[in-house]
């Protein structure tokens, strides 16, 4: 991997020698790039300068693993200051065609997940609108809509909602009308008169309807 410094010549005059400093503009406190760096970035850059005064023209010819060793930090350290450091113009790296390293890319983060995984994890989740909550149903609304759909067939999931509704949303009371309904030979036909009828309809309770269903 070789590591060139871009504008060398601001930061070191000694060009043919390893020189015992190096110098330090205090402009660069008001550079808007250095602003942009991570913290770790800003850390690793003077060291970067540091190492690039011991070779020509400031361009460091050395492994990622070796420099890393150098700066004693990690390689996964190296990696992310690297690129935030050439996403913003200090440094640019090049590698050589057999290396297998990762190259120097404008990403100051490592990547923790691809896109095709994210998409491939949202495809699997069940969509809910901004904002909207999961709502976890409780066993009485469970038994009463599983026993609806099996009494009145799989689309009566309106009738069930309304039957509800009449019963101020008492899934017991709701229930309980099912059972009556489950003992006419026409529980449909029986529920949909309940819902043409009040909910407190006498003749109802009183059964004076019943031999119609």
């Amino acid at each position: 991997m070789k590591i060139s410094v871009k504008g060398w010549e601001k930061f070191q005059h000694y060009r043919h020698r390893s020189p015992p400093w190096i110098k330090l503009h205090k402009s660069l406190l008001d550079n808007y790039e250095w602003a942009c760096l991570q913290t770790a970035s800003k850390a690793l850059a003077p060291c970067i300068w540091l190492l690039a005064s011991e070779h020509v023209m400031g361009e460091i010819v050395i492994s990622r693993e070796a420099l890393a060793h150098r700066l004693r930090i990690s390689v996964k350290e190296l990696d992310a200051a690297l690129s935030d450091l050439e996403r913003y113009g200090f440094i640019t790296c090049k590698h050589d065609a057999s290396s297998v390293l990762a190259p120097c890319i404008p990403d100051a983060h490592p990547e923790t997940e691809t896109e095709e995984e994210k998409s491939s994890d949202i495809s699997k989740k069940k969509y809910l609108p901004p904002g909207r909550r999961v709502r976890k149903k409780n066993p009485a609304e469970t038994a009463y809509f599983s026993r609806g759909f099996s009494l009145l067939g799989d689309k009566a999931g309106g009738m069930l909602s309304k039957l509800l509704a009449q019963h101020g949303g008492d899934f017991h009371k709701a229930m309980a009308a099912l059972d009556l309904a489950a003992t006419k030979v026409k529980p449909v036909e029986y529920v949909g008169a309940m819902l043409r009828g009040k909910p407190q309809d006498p003749i109802w309770e009183a059964g004076i309807r019943e031999d119609s269903f």
